[in-house]
């Protein structure tokens, strides 16, 4: 950033002049955190329905024994959701 300087110079701003001092202590613990991935994404199948799969692993998801797969778009988005909702908490990233 580029601020005005002495007689008719300019110079680069720093992060200790008071402005921007002020906006980075304000905003600094935003900008050092990234929300975590998610950990389950919906894929479409060539049949037109949905599956759930593990995009860190790129494999259909199984709970309980049972696949997440061929479901009607608002199921398999309603149940992706939750799964990384309850992923979240289980890593502690509410």
């Amino acid at each position: 950033m580029v601020g005005r300087g002495g007689p008719g110079g300019l110079r680069a701003s720093r992060l200790s002049d008071p402005p921007l001092r002020d906006f980075y202590q304000t905003f600094r613990p935003a900008l050092n955190t990234r929300p975590m991935p998610q950990r389950y994404g919906i894929e479409k199948t060539p049949e037109g329905t949905w599956d759930i799969v593990d995009v860190f692993t790129g494999l259909p998801v199984v709970e309980v024994g049972v696949p997440l797969i061929d479901m009607p778009i608002d199921e398999a988005d309603d149940l992706v959701d939750l799964l990384n909702c309850r992923d979240r908490e289980h890593r502690g990233d509410t």
